[in-house]
């Protein structure tokens, strides 16, 4: 088995990418989980880049640093991989996490994926 360098999501699909230089592409729409299992990293964001959030750990809110357009869609998974909260951001820069449990999530925000936790 090959080890992943990175995963991406489409609109429709996971797409990943291993270390060999092999790609996977997964219908999204018929994924309920990602799985994994041996060491996980998550690599950090570069801290040139401008997008990103407060405050981590969240309990309420979470504040984006830059604007976004009204129809990004964002998606948080939990720790099992599973879909916990998808929605369109709408106006605000702001995303609404109070209903969540608490644990750590992945954010996937447009191309971008961030990691937090929820108190």
């Amino acid at each position: 088995m090959s080890a992943i360098e990175k995963f991406t999501f489409s609109d429709t699909d996971v797409i990943f990418n291993y270390t060999t230089g092999l790609t996977d592409d997964f219908v999204a729409t018929n994924m309920r989980k990602i799985a994994f299992s041996g060491d996980v990293a998550i690599g950090e964001t570069d801290a040139n880049e401008s997008l990103g959030f407060y405050p981590n750990p969240a309990s309420d809110f979470i504040y984006l640093t830059e604007p976004m357009t009204s129809n990004t869609e964002i998606s948080v998974y939990n720790i099992d991989g599973r879909i916990a909260m998808q929605e369109k951001l709408g106006d605000s820069s702001s995303i609404d996490v109070s209903r969540l449990q608490c644990g750590f999530y992945l954010l996937k925000l447009g191309d971008k994926i961030f990691k937090f936790r929820k108190l």
